[in-house]
């Protein structure tokens, strides 16, 4: 991976306020975290992403490598962790210079 990976650092503030934006605030976490996993998975040239709920309710995911053999595909995780593995193979491909 690139040495040159954005780091965290602390935001600016004015009086300890700062502005914010309203953009897709009308979107539930669940509709934020699938249009993620979905954006990410298609820069991936991923076609279909498999959904499960389990017996708790708690939903996981599976972005599906056709190219890979079945043992090969990721496995389902939750919408975090499928986001940052995802994260993880496009800057794979995309290594910053």
């Amino acid at each position: 991976m690139s040495k040159n990976k954005a780091r965290m650092v602390p935001g600016e503030t004015f009086n300890g306020s700062f502005g914010i934006t309203e953009k897709n605030t009308g979107l539930s976490q669940r509709e934020t975290l699938e249009g993620v996993i979905i954006n990410s998975s298609t820069c991936l040239k991923v076609k279909e992403i498999h959904k499960v709920s389990g017996s708790t309710g708690a939903v996981f995911y599976a972005p599906q490598e056709l190219s890979l053999k079945s043992h090969h595909r990721m496995k389902y995780q939750s919408a975090s962790n499928t986001i940052l593995e995802l994260s993880k193979k496009i800057l794979a491909r995309n290594p910053s210079k």
